[in-house]
């Protein structure tokens, strides 16, 4: 499975969630499955291999502190965390509230991440 057919299943997920018994759990897959479709495009884009430990901090670093000076990789740094907040939320808060907009939060993030990746990262 590639990041762009994940992420064609998030949008598939939250799209549909109405006809789920549980919409707000569909949304929340659906930002982490989004979430998780910028993290491997994001991680795919860098030449280095991600160390044991936790990969998705060392990933947003390696984008934060690119070699290249384009302003497209810190713009995926600074999505890639603010997807990766979102995904956090919708795994771990028990608390409800507004999943909807926060799909269309996340998803904003996640389509900035694969955008700015192959600008970072391209020739």
């Amino acid at each position: 499975m590639t990041s762009d057919e994940l992420l064609a299943f998030a949008e598939q997920l939250a799209n549909r969630a109405h006809e789920f018994a549980q919409p707000e759990a569909a949304l929340r897959s659906a930002i982490s499955r989004a979430y998780y479709a910028a993290f491997w495009a994001a991680r795919d884009g860098l030449e280095a291999l991600p160390p044991r430990g936790d990969t998705h901090s060392w990933v947003i670093e390696q984008y934060a502190h690119h070699p290249s000076s384009r302003r497209q990789c810190r713009a995926v740094a600074e999505s890639l965390k603010r997807a990766r907040r979102a995904r956090n939320e919708a795994d771990y808060d028990a608390t409800g509230g507004e999943w909807r907009k926060r799909y269309e939060l996340c998803i904003t993030e996640v389509k900035r991440v694969l955008t700015n990746v192959s600008i970072c990262c391209g020739p």
